[in-house]
């Protein structure tokens, strides 16, 4: 009887490591890491930190629009396939101005909040 007991047992702590290794590991996260960009007319700009840093009131042209969506914070901040559509910004909170720069074509540079994003060509 002993035996059937310790038998019993040993194939209970058998299957029991079995079930264990069955389950599958979790996917390892990842960080995406987002460029401070802006989709605009189809074409992406990026934050000029350089023409940032000489940046003064006088530059400010036309409202032309406002920023729709900011990636990050939202549902799409881990989805490394999404896409930007026109509007959209990763770091721009949604109603930012959008202005152009006096002087300046808007297919070549805008300014949001005090700062400059230029079109860097695609």
């Amino acid at each position: 009887m002993k035996k059937i007991g310790w038998l019993a047992l040993s194939l209970t702590f058998l299957w029991l490591g079995g079930c264990a290794m069955l389950e599958q590991p979790s996917p390892p996260q990842m960080a995406i890491e987002w460029a401070d960009v802006i989709q605009w007319n189809g074409n992406h700009y990026y934050l000029d930190e350089e023409a940032t840093q000489t940046y003064n009131e006088d530059l400010v042209g036309k409202e032309i629009g406002e920023v729709t969506f900011q990636v990050l914070g939202s549902k799409e901040e881990d989805n490394s396939t999404y896409q930007l559509k026109d509007g959209e910004a990763t770091f721009l909170s949604k109603g930012s101005k959008i202005y152009s720069v006096k002087g300046k074509e808007v297919s070549e540079v805008i300014l949001i909040r005090d700062k400059v994003y230029s079109f860097k060509g695609e």
